[in-house]
């Protein structure tokens, strides 16, 4: 018998990448403004209700391709503890996910000279980017003897989704350059610098 469950999500995640690789499209060809619900609701062959069904607005399906995806890195990163430092697994899933992103290094190019452009996407992403630290704050948290509200695993997890931005920019300064070892270099400096002793901590 079909598995029903997975065959509507599979469907729903389609349906989630239509419409954000639409807003995307018509965002970087024609400008934010012309990125309206109905005019993405149409490239992507649905209803106007059924974008918001899975989106507020227009600008939280813009961003939705660059893929902040706080359950996939909760994901790899919980399965990484198990087995590797702190430090080590917070690196190693950031750069994960990065590998997984649905988003080309051109696409991801046009995506933050929007957000640059734009003050609005950059709300939107920052909202994602503080929903990630709160994600990884908890699996950390479940790790260690921590409580995920510390200040300890707050400064951890914070400092990585910033190393996290430091490498991207640093990437889009010089795109001649590797996406994910700009990462790995960001990462370099926090766990050679100020937070070098911060390794997995005890209760």
């Amino acid at each position: 018998m079909p598995d029903m469950t997975g065959l509507r999500e599979r469907k729903k995640n389609a349906t989630r990448h239509a419409l954000a690789e639409a807003a995307f499209d018509i965002a970087v060809k024609d400008g934010l403004a012309a990125a309206t619900p109905e005019r993405i609701a149409t490239e992507a062959g649905v209803s106007t209700r059924t974008f918001h069904n899975y989106f507020p607005n227009r600008d939280a399906a813009v961003v939705d391709h660059y893929g902040v995806a706080s359950d996939r890195y909760a994901e790899i990163l919980n399965e990484r503890l198990g087995r590797q430092p702190l430090w080590t697994a917070l690196r190693e899933t950031f750069i994960d996910v990065t590998h997984e992103r649905a988003m080309t290094e051109k696409q991801l190019q046009h995506c933050w000279e929007l957000v640059r452009d734009h003050a609005e996407l950059l709300s939107v992403l920052l909202g994602r980017l503080e929903t990630l630290r709160e994600r990884v704050c908890r699996v950390i948290a479940e790790h260690t003897g921590y409580h995920k509200d510390s200040a300890e695993i707050s400064l951890v997890a914070g400092s990585a989704v910033v190393a996290l931005r430091v490498g991207q920019e640093q990437w889009l300064a010089r795109p001649e350059t590797d996406l994910c070892e700009q990462i790995r270099s960001a990462f370099a400096l926090l766990e050679g610098g100020l937070l070098a002793e911060a390794d997995t901590p005890s209760a």
